[in-house]
């Protein structure tokens, strides 16, 4: 038998060498404007000759000048609220696209993730309120004696459309959320020495009424000094050389293990009760989980600050009285039986005591069920506990306006549970040539005709290939 020294003594038993490395962090600026208003694209490339890129410790800072005329403020997701589509390309070729992102992330991410300390990071960054005190970014500021209700907590409640006077400006910052900068697993460096092109990030900028709210009309803002700030590191050239030969090793490709959103709508009807069906025809080799939002988007006649430039709607969603919902992929149903929603809020009791299993299947689809943290800052003062029409039937608005409560509900379905192979993640659609579609069923008809806003969270594939392209399968 081979004889071995104890660990205690064995000096031969060293730390491998690491590879010779530096890191630096670098501004990547917008090449094709200095300016940009409502409606315009901003396109940012990344490339470099000697440097990895980290994606896990990119973000993107801006600048937002007050040019509407008005005073104003901004909704849950600060700087997320002002881009409509995030999309990546390279040589063309593009690679990633989140669309209606700001909606994505105000109506669905912000909400089930932000806790209290993670809101006064936001308000700082993206310039919400916080402590229940008006002004952008104000922190562990008390709240005023006698103002303690559910709607004046610290995360309880929106800003001032008088937080921003006519011609501020105000910083932002925001982390790059989709395709390779939402990786899966062991997040991977960018290998950008490898490429033949740059990675190109676009930015398509929302109109004008999306990310505020106004104390009126406004017109035009400006987004400027517009910038990518990213973590990379340099290595010496031979390590090119060796990922170079990795590359042939493994086929001609590295892959990098992405997650993305798809984006579908449908509409239910005014006075619709019953099952309600939408497609959803995503077509993706493995869907992880399914999100919706539903409201109203009819402001005519709905009374106080009845226009979209005085409500933040990109945030809100009501519960569209829902009974129940489940998702059909051909002859599957899932999950059986369906999720038990809150119901029809007119009724008594419904919104207290049927929320329950859709906020437990909305944790399951975040996966955060077994853990006893908190699903962002939803709580019984904001979830669920409106229907999602516009007007309340009495002359006023119910969907938020300057200094009201958050009013969000969010819904998700976990779709791992229904993987068709082993190896694959989540639900199969692409492969089994599969129609999704989300059933809803209907308590209490709506007055209004409401949108429905579903994203499906999916893996991608990415592979940077021998050739210096990147392709992708999802």
């Amino acid at each position: 038998m081979e004889q071995v020294l104890p660990s205690s003594i064995n000096y031969l038993d060293t730390l491998p060498r690491a590879i010779p490395s530096e890191h630096k962090r670098r501004r990547f600026y917008a090449t094709n404007g200095a300016t940009f208003l409502p409606g315009s694209t901003i396109r940012i490339p990344l490339d470099s000759t000697r440097e990895y890129l980290d994606p896990s410790n990119c973000y993107l800072n801006f600048t937002y000048e007050n040019t509407t005329g008005q005073t104003c403020t901004f909704d849950l997701a600060g700087g997320h609220s002002f881009f409509e589509n995030f999309r990546i390309q390279q040589k063309g070729n593009e690679i990633c696209r989140v669309q209606y992102y700001n909606r994505l992330m105000n109506a669905i991410v912000v909400p089930c993730t932000a806790t209290q300390e993670e809101q006064g990071d936001i308000s700082l960054v993206g310039q919400t309120l916080y402590a229940g005190t008006a002004g952008a970014g104000t922190l562990n500021v008390p709240t005023p004696a006698g103002t303690a209700t559910g709607a004046d907590l610290t995360t309880g409640r929106h800003g001032s459309d008088a937080d921003i006077a006519p011609g501020a400006e105000v910083k932002f910052n925001m982390p790059l959320v989709g395709g390779l900068f939402t990786q899966s697993g062991t997040a991977k460096l960018l290998p950008l020495p490898l490429l033949n092109a740059p990675i190109e990030l676009y930015f398509d900028v929302a109109g004008v009424w999306s990310p505020i709210v106004s104390s009126g009309a406004a017109g035009d803002w400006i987004l400027r000094d517009v910038y990518v700030v990213a973590d990379l590191v340099e290595v010496p050239a031979d390590v090119n050389n060796f990922m170079r030969e990795l590359q042939m090793a493994h086929g001609g490709s590295l892959a990098i293990q992405g997650q993305g959103y798809d984006y579908n709508n449908g509409t239910i009807d005014a006075a619709a009760t019953g099952s309600i069906s939408l497609n959803v025809p995503s077509r993706k080799r493995s869907i992880k989980a399914l999100y919706f939002a539903g409201s109203s988007r009819t402001y005519a006649g709905v009374g106080v600050g009845s226009a979209d430039w005085a409500t933040f709607y990109l945030s809100w969603s009501g519960n569209m009285c829902l009974r129940n919902y489940f998702v059909r992929a051909g002859s599957v149903v899932m999950p059986q039986p369906a999720v038990i929603a809150a119901g029809d809020n007119a009724v008594a009791g419904n919104n207290e005591y049927d929320r329950g299993e859709m906020l437990m299947e909305l944790k399951k689809s975040m996966g955060h069920l077994g853990s006893h943290i908190g699903t962002g800052f939803l709580a019984a003062s904001n979830y669920a506990t409106n229907d999602s029409d516009n007007a309340d039937g009495a002359g006023a608005q119910q969907s938020p306006v300057s200094r009201s409560g958050f009013l969000v509900s969010p819904y998700g379905l976990d779709m791992e549970a229904y993987q068709n192979e082993a190896i694959k993640a989540g639900l199969d659609t692409q492969t089994l040539s599969l129609e999704m579609q989300l059933v809803l069923e209907i308590e209490g008809g709506q007055a209004e005709p409401v949108q429905v806003d579903i994203f499906t969270l999916y893996d991608v594939q990415y592979y940077f290939n021998a050739d210096g392209s990147i392709s992708k399968e999802d």
